[in-house]
């Protein structure tokens, strides 16, 4: 028997936040490099949120995930990647 995991609906905003971030991106004409580089950092966190259930994060949530990060074996310089941090920096993380 498997097991169905029900999705909240503001998991569902958090997901459209990242794909506006990604969209204002490359309407800022940015490398793709550089865009590769947000979904990858920015895509792993709002898939920690997703996977811990965080439907409105708030400052803790990314504290959490950087220890996350960290705990992963990651260096400092990309713990400090992880979050890409253009997203946290437009407010759409609550303190």
């Amino acid at each position: 028997m498997s097991h169905l995991r029900l999705i909240p609906k503001n998991v569902h905003l958090i997901r459209d936040a990242y794909d506006d971030f990604l969209l204002s991106r490359e309407a800022a004409l940015l490398s793709p490099r550089t865009i590769e580089f947000y979904e990858r950092t920015t895509g792993d966190f709002v898939s920690w949120l997703e996977e811990n259930r965080i439907e409105e994060p708030v400052s803790r949530d990314v504290r959490a995930y950087l220890t996350h990060c960290k705990d992963r074996g990651l260096s400092d310089s990309s713990v400090h990647g992880c979050t890409g941090s253009e997203l946290v920096g437009q407010n759409r993380v609550k303190k």
